[in-house]
């Protein structure tokens, strides 16, 4: 019900099919596979969209391990609370990460278009999903010495071996 209302909310058809395929690509790969095949099935011809598809899950699954992506994910989520509360300099970070190429225009208007500081951060957060994506952060936040502090503290926070396997389940 969340991503659909995710989906509902963006202001053009181009920008929910980017959402549907940003959510899917961040599922399980049984979801891929369900969507793949429902794409088959179809009166329509999506075989271009098919292959870009699969080379894009095989290209994804080939630069990171999934032990790495999850530990990003998890030590992001047992410090998501001091991130919303904390970050400083959001718009600095944001010019960072578009310089690096990990953030898009698209996605800054995505995360400057929500009403409060807190949901511009949260939007933020969402986007670093890959393991290179949040080293990048990582850099963008230590641009200044607020932030600075926050990527100490990502840096030092421990993810356990029980946590990664409960996070794969």
């Amino acid at each position: 019900m969340e991503d659909r209302n995710k989906v509902k909310r963006c202001s053009s058809q181009s920008a929910k099919n980017k959402m549907i395929v940003d959510i899917l690509m961040n599922r399980p790969s049984d979801i891929r596979d369900t969507l793949l095949e429902a794409l088959s099935n179809s009166d329509h011809d999506y075989s271009e969209l098919i292959d870009r598809i699969r080379k894009s899950t095989a290209d994804n699954s080939l630069k990171m391990k999934t032990s790495e992506i999850h530990e990003c994910t998890i030590r992001l989520q047992k410090n998501y609370h001091m991130i919303v509360q904390q970050m400083s300099s959001l718009e600095s970070v944001i010019d960072e990460l578009i310089s690096e190429d990990v953030l898009s225009l698209d996605d800054t208007s995505e995360i400057m278009s929500k009403t409060s500081r807190s949901e511009q951060v949260r939007e933020l957060i969402g986007k670093i999903r890959h393991t290179s994506t949040y080293e990048k952060f990582l850099l963008a936040l230590r641009q200044d010495s607020v932030n600075a502090q926050l990527a100490e503290a990502l840096d030092r926070t421990e993810v356990s071996e029980m946590e990664k396997l409960s996070h794969t389940a």
